[in-house]
């Protein structure tokens, strides 16, 4: 048994291109030159822009620690970059890790309600910081107004 194939024939139509593809097609590859020379002027520029460092190089210090009173631990002490508004808090156990690489000569305030806040300058050997707190004198004054005078109403009758 013979099978018969059949062949299908397309005609070759002979498109002209109309000169607004042609023109469109020249106008998106010129963009494309123009934006990758610009884009590559760019990054030529990036690469080759100088970087200054200062001859004396500042050496930062990772700063850790704990924080107590004479009874043990304080959870939630305030550790603050003095003028700054960066800081952080103790946790349960007292201890802390500054958030921010510091240098020498930079001052931690150390703050918690009912104790004097206490200030630590770091030093070259100081990455660790034990703070023990004591507790604030306080004058408590209680007045209480005593006239044997009775008071009167100024209100009309």
């Amino acid at each position: 048994m013979k099978t018969q194939s059949k062949t299908t024939q397309t005609k070759d139509v002979n498109h002209q291109t109309p000169s607004f593809d042609f023109n469109l097609k020249k106008s998106f590859t010129i963009l494309v030159v123009i934006g990758a020379t610009t884009f590559s002027f760019q990054t030529a520029n990036a690469q080759t822009t100088p970087t200054v460092i200062s001859k004396t190089q500042v050496e930062t210090l990772e700063i850790s620690g704990q924080i107590s009173d004479e009874y043990g631990p304080l959870e939630n002490t305030n550790v603050i970059l003095k003028n700054t508004r960066i800081g952080t808090a103790t946790d349960k156990n007292g201890a802390f890790k500054f958030p921010k690489p510091l240098k020498k000569g930079d001052v931690l305030v150390f703050s918690y309600i009912g104790y004097q806040p206490q200030e630590v300058v770091i030093k070259e050997n100081n990455q660790k910081i034990n703070v023990l707190f004591k507790v604030e004198e306080t004058e408590i004054v209680l007045a209480a107004g005593n006239s044997n005078k009775p008071y009167k109403s100024k209100r009309r009758k």
